[in-house]
């Protein structure tokens, strides 16, 4: 073999070689089944009360949710059995018509913006911090639990319209192009912890971010924390749900976020949380009944 064709098998080695390389890349930055490894927020891009702030949201301590606790009592001590039973055939049967339809399910994420007509009657919880009025109850027998139970919790974030939405995801690119990231990177890179405008679930007023009074960072940290852990473990029974879990990632398309919590009323709750799975795929084993 001369030496012109030794030369060449030795760059086809190469080339082969740095093929094999990229392929090892591109395994490691998607799952066997081909869905992206779960992103994982960077310490500068932990948001905290400031970021709302700078969006015109006033987070809200444990002392301020008094007022709103107070103003909505729980009446299920008051219900007749007679009531109860009325009302669980009425839940039953719109569970049974289509699921779709039921505002509690409404589905909103990156591939599914908040529809154009889509309207919410609110009601405040402190300052302008709101939510739709028809989960008020059940919020504040979450908060009143809670507090029975010695956990501090604060609302940090609760409905955004369209102004706020955009004001916080613009201040999530700033922060992540700090470092030299390029826009269209820190667009990404923003989009995994705060919703692209327009595809947000707190602009359905059913959606709000909570943490202990004593840890206001929103990072993973606060799922080991005792305001996390026991969101996590009674949510549930108020009709909420953590709406971004650990390993479901690729589901969501965001990243874990152990302070967010969706309402989706308690039958579904339930399902969601018992089965450890997110909305996406509730839905759809739904769809397949």
């Amino acid at each position: 073999m001369n030496k012109s064709a030794s030369m060449k098998n030795v760059m086809i080695a190469m080339e082969v070689l740095l093929c094999l390389v990229a392929l090892l890349l591109l395994l490691f930055k998607h799952n066997v089944d081909g869905s992206q490894v779960h992103p994982v927020a960077e310490q500068d891009e932990v948001m905290d009360f400031s970021d709302f702030l700078e969006a015109g949201e006033e987070p809200v301590t444990h002392p301020d949710l008094s007022t709103f606790m107070e103003e909505h009592p729980d009446h299920t001590d008051s219900i007749t059995e007679a009531e109860t039973e009325d009302a669980k055939i009425q839940t039953e049967e719109s569970y049974q018509t289509d699921q779709r339809d039921n505002w509690r399910l409404i589905l909103v994420n990156k591939q599914n913006p908040v529809p154009a007509d889509y309207e919410v009657k609110l009601t405040e919880i402190s300052g302008s911090m709101q939510v739709d009025e028809r989960i008020a109850t059940d919020l504040a027998a979450m908060l009143r639990a809670a507090k029975d139970d010695g956990v501090s919790l604060s609302i940090v974030s609760a409905y955004r319209d369209m102004d706020k939405q955009t004001k916080l995801f613009e201040a999530k690119i700033r922060r992540c192009m700090k470092n030299g990231t390029t826009y269209m990177d820190a667009y990404s890179r923003a989009s995994e912890s705060v919703t692209v405008p327009g595809s947000s679930e707190h602009q359905l007023g059913l959606a709000l971010d909570i943490v202990g009074s004593g840890h206001q960072a929103l990072d993973e940290s606060f799922g080991d924390t005792e305001a996390g852990k026991w969101l996590a473990r009674y949510c549930d029974e108020y009709g909420f749900i953590l709406r971004y879990p650990k390993g479901k990632e690729y589901i969501t398309g965001i990243i874990y976020e152990p302070w967010h919590f969706r309402y989706v009323g308690r039958e579904a709750a339930r399902e969601i949380m018992g089965n450890e799975i997110t909305l996406e795929e509730y839905l759809w084993s739904m769809g397949d009944q």
